[in-house]
């Protein structure tokens, strides 16, 4: 063979690699929109419950599908509750965000820490019956809960439905 001919086939396979490379990176890419763009959905959703006098509505959200459980958890308080085990790995990603603390996580960890956990504002997180992580279950890659808040209420709730 030629040196032309080795070299064409040589720059075809580095061709082919970068295709490669910048499909995989251009779908984590997805992962991290879908995940952002949850946090930033939920978020918007508590703020307006949270500025009305009474609030209660059922809603669902997208999320990728190594989710399992979305876990409302405050990293302050002891662990309790039927999702007791989920507890230490949830607490690795403990933190200030903003100033504000984190107290809503992703289970499994995803391996970008990036969106594992997010700090939400008026969450009431006193009230999850015993539970700390409080967690949803994610099936199919979505997630349905009842965000409420009552009349005197200062804070936001989150249920399962």
């Amino acid at each position: 063979m030629s040196f032309g001919m080795i070299f064409s086939i040589i720059l075809i396979i580095v061709f082919i690699a970068f295709a490669f490379y910048g499909i995989m990176k251009f779908l984590e890419f997805k992962k991290t929109v879908v995940v952002g763009q949850f946090y930033s959905d939920l978020s918007k959703d508590v703020n307006n419950a949270w500025i009305g006098t009474q609030y209660s509505k059922q809603v669902e959200y997208t999320l990728i599908s190594e989710v399992q459980f979305v876990c409302l958890m405050d990293c302050e308080a002891e662990a309790g509750g039927i999702r007791l085990k989920y507890y230490g790995e949830l607490e690795k990603n403990c933190g200030v965000q903003l100033g504000k603390a984190k107290n809503i996580f992703l289970y499994p960890t995803i391996n970008d820490r990036t969106f594992t956990a997010h700090a939400m504002e008026h969450l009431d997180l006193k009230e999850t019956l015993g539970e700390n992580p409080y967690c949803f279950p994610v099936k199919n890659s979505k997630i349905k809960l009842m965000i409420k808040k009552g009349i005197g209420d200062t804070l936001v709730t989150l249920e399962r439905v």
